[in-house]
């Protein structure tokens, strides 16, 4: 994998290790370091009530029609004849 130098170097002001040595690592030592170094970085335990997903955000707003909602639609269009 190639990076250039300008990447290299913000990388290793970041994560204050060299780009040969993230590369040399296995995942479990990436996770080791991270764990140590950074430990605020992380998913929390529970989701938040505003995080919590509702589907399809076009489907809630009736920008998207499903087939149930054809299907509704062809019933009240068989019953006004």
């Amino acid at each position: 994998m190639y990076l250039k130098e300008k990447t290299k170097t913000t990388l290793k002001r970041s994560t204050g290790l060299e780009y040969e040595e993230i590369l040399a690592m296995s995942h479990d030592e990436e996770m080791a370091y991270v764990k140590k170094a950074h430990p605020h970085i992380g998913f929390p335990k529970e989701a938040g009530s505003r995080k919590i997903g509702r589907g399809n955000p076009l489907l809630a707003r009736r920008k998207i029609r499903t087939f149930q909602d054809l299907d509704e639609k062809f019933e009240n269009l068989k019953r006004v004849k």
